[in-house]
């Protein structure tokens, strides 16, 4: 039981993990690109 459970949460978990990887690394590297952006603006050349 227990380990038919894992397994179930484990296949869940990556399952969300596939679908909202995509979204969630999307949102974190424009976060940090327009983090980026923002300070070498900020500091300029």
């Amino acid at each position: 039981m227990f380990v038919h459970f894992g397994a179930i949460t484990a296949i869940t978990t990556s399952t969300l993990r596939g679908r909202l990887g995509a979204r969630y690394w999307s949102i974190s590297a424009g976060i940090c690109f327009h983090s980026a952006k923002r300070a070498l603006l900020e500091v300029g050349p």
